[in-house]
């Protein structure tokens, strides 16, 4: 069955880096998502709110074509468009 883990909440705030929020449940703010560069982004980074880097995403975000990378270089999943679905694979460690 589905299960809702998460929510991305794109915020008005003026503090750079903390526009998209990354919320759990129960709307608490886990951390953040920052795009790079800001206009036309071909990377993100998923920080927690204290400002640990958890992973950057990256690829080609209108096509659906994305990596995620932790913090020492691994890709540990990727998101790809295959015809009408979005393909996810989380590669073991």
């Amino acid at each position: 069955s589905d299960h809702l883990l998460a929510t991305v909440v794109a915020r008005n705030v003026a503090v750079q880096g903390q526009g998209l929020a990354l919320c759990k449940m129960g709307c608490e703010i886990f951390g953040f998502i920052v795009p790079d560069p800001p206009m036309l982004p071909r990377r993100y980074y998923v920080r927690h709110r204290s400002g640990v880097h958890l992973l950057t995403l990256i690829g080609d975000f209108s096509a659906l074509d994305v990596d995620a990378v932790n913090p020492v270089g691994s890709t540990v999943c990727s998101f790809k468009k295959v015809g009408d679905d979005c393909v996810c694979r989380v590669r073991q460690h």
